[in-house]
């Protein structure tokens, strides 16, 4: 192996024979190398040129010696001559500007802006200065170009100017009030500082005075000022006058000025500018200026005035008569006129109805009406009820209405207003009633009553068991009530003894009772004599009694009142 340039000569032998040969070694020198810019721009490229020689391979594929590369980045060319290679590299930044301007977008009318430019390296703006700040006065759109290391990167931005004022719309106070209000444009975004006392943008409630506002906008800090008056108003008076009423009468008046051009509002339900038939009282009138809107109130008096009054009393008919009268006040100075057919001052005999007068006093014609009722009366109405008598007995009642405030006389011998223990008969009661002595009389009728009987038959026991029975009579629409534990319409197995039973009247609720006696019967005694047989035979014999008006009924084949030939073994 050789590892530079030269001739090189090789000597071979072989069994003792030699041969010679050469040749020469030449170095192929080869040196890639790279130009081109370093740095590029946001957005844009620059140009790698490799030299050497030979043929190119990019790290990024391109096989030319020219390269357009447009990222940072390393980049590796490498050339090959004659087999030979030699590399080269380079590393490409971009240099990245972004141009801004900071600073308002708005100033005052009369006023300046700063605008301040950044981004690094050199500033040129469009209106001419190369410094980053830049002071303005007037609208329009501002670009500034930022140049670093080759780079550019342009900024804009608008400028406008706020053009404030200041502006009013007054609404003048009315009637006499502080009553004025201001509006003040603009509305919004905005303080306002006031002479005077006022506050807000809307101020109410003004009175008369030259006021001076400063308004102030909150985003730029422009002002503006007007000033404005507010003129002093005037107002309506209401007055008037009363024209008094008489005789008692509402015949007041009430005259109100001023008479034209306005509407009257009033309290105690007058209305217009001359209310008529006005009774006393305190009435109080607003007028409104129609056209103005203006109101004035004022208060008016007016005064009772005295009248004859009416009057009198009643004395009501009674017992129902026509025996009313009436007496009518005042008495003297006066006359009476009567509705109901009645005269004078004091009408006697006086049937219901309701009557009328009017008193006219002589010497001023004054006048007083007033009604009397004069009631019908009633009288009293006896009346009442009976409650009949039952079974037979004196034990009917009467009720007699009314039943207070008055006395009871009874034909029959009857008193009070609820006689109890009445019998059959017809009566008469007087009611008097104790206060008006008026009466009423009334008749009522008692009627005789019938009772139950209560009867019935024994069938008697017999043999002297306790077999007897009684069927006892009414036999429906009763019940029965006995002593001796019985029950029941017909008691059955009913032994010796004397039995009472009450029977009622389910529907009167009437009784009866009546007694049943039930006799003990008797029964018959057998018996009788035995004749033993003897010497063995078939020889005794039986008499039995009683020995008539009886049948015999044997066991062991004997029959008759005295069977004969009776063995010992039948008799034993």
């Amino acid at each position: 192996m050789v590892t530079g340039p030269g001739t090189y000569t090789v000597t071979v032998t072989n069994n003792g024979c030699t041969s010679t040969a050469q040749t020469t070694v030449t170095v192929t020198n080869i040196t890639a190398s790279m130009s081109g810019a370093s740095t590029l721009c946001t957005g844009g490229s620059t140009t790698l040129t490799a030299s050497g020689g030979g043929t190119y391979l990019w790290s990024n594929s391109p096989t030319i010696a020219v390269n357009v590369v447009t990222g940072p980045g390393t980049y590796t060319v490498t050339v090959t001559n004659n087999g030979c290679t030699s590399t080269a590299q380079t590393t490409i930044t971009v240099t990245n500007i972004t141009a801004s301007i900071s600073g308002a977008t708005t100033m005052c009318t009369g006023g300046n802006a700063t605008l301040t430019a950044s981004g690094g390296g050199t500033y040129l703006w469009n209106n001419g200065p190369t410094t980053a700040v830049n002071i303005v006065n007037s609208s329009g759109t501002y670009s500034v170009t930022v140049t670093n290391s080759g780079c550019t990167s342009t900024a804009q931005t608008n400028l406008t100017i706020t053009n404030i004022t200041a502006g009013v719309s007054v609404t003048q106070p009315t009637c006499g009030q502080n009553n004025g209000s201001i509006s003040v444009t603009p509305s919004t975004g905005s303080t306002y500082a006031w002479t005077g006392g006022l506050t807000g943008q809307n101020p109410l409630n003004v009175g008369p005075g030259t006021y001076t506002v400063t308004v102030t906008e909150t985003v730029s800090g422009c002002t503006s000022s007007t000033s404005f008056t507010l003129n002093a108003s005037t107002n309506i008076t209401a007055g008037g006058s009363v024209t008094q009423p008489t005789c008692g009468q509402t015949n007041g008046s009430i005259s109100v000025t001023p008479s034209t051009g306005s509407t009257y509002a009033w309290t105690g339900g007058l209305s217009g500018q001359n209310p008529l038939n006005v009774g006393p009282g305190t009435y109080t009138v607003t007028v409104t200026e129609t056209a103005s809107g203006c109101t004035s109130s004022t208060s008016f008096t007016v005064n009772a005035s005295g009248n004859i009054a009416a009057g009198g009393s009643v004395t009501q008919p009674t017992c129902g008569q026509n025996n009313g009268s009436i007496s009518v006040t005042p008495i003297s100075g006066v006359t009476y006129a009567w509705t109901g057919g009645l005269s004078g001052q004091n009408p006697l005999n006086v049937g219901p109805g309701t009557y009328t007068v009017t008193v006219t006093e002589t010497a001023s014609g004054c006048t007083s009406s007033t009604s009397f009722t004069v009631n019908a009366s009633t009288n009293i109405t006896a009346g009442g009820s009976v409650t009949q008598p039952t079974c037979g007995q004196n034990n009917g009642s009467i009720s007699v209405t009314p039943s207070t405030g008055v006395t009871y006389a009874w034909t029959g011998g009857l008193s009070g207003q609820n006689p109890l223990n009445v019998g059959p008969g017809t009566y008469t009661v007087t009611v008097t009633e104790t206060v008006s002595g008026c009466t009423s009389s009334t008749s009522f009728t008692v009627n005789a009553s019938t009772n139950i009987t209560a009867g019935g038959s024994v069938t008697q026991p017999t043999c002297g068991q306790t077999n007897g029975s009684i069927s006892v009579t009414p036999s429906t629409g009763s019940t029965y009530a006995w002593t001796g534990g019985l029950s029941g319409q017909n008691p059955l197995n009913v032994g010796p003894g004397t039995y009472t039973v009450t029977v009622t009247e389910t529907a009167s609720g009437c009784t009866s009772s009546t007694d049943f006696t039930i006799n003990a019967s008797t029964n018959i005694t057998a018996g009788g004599n035995v004749t033993q047989p003897t010497c063995g035979q078939t020889n005794g014999s039986i008499s039995v009694t009683p020995s008539t008006g009886s049948t015999y009924a044997w066991t062991g084949g004997l029959s008759g009142q005295n069977p004969l030939n009776v063995d010992q073994e039948l008799i034993r």
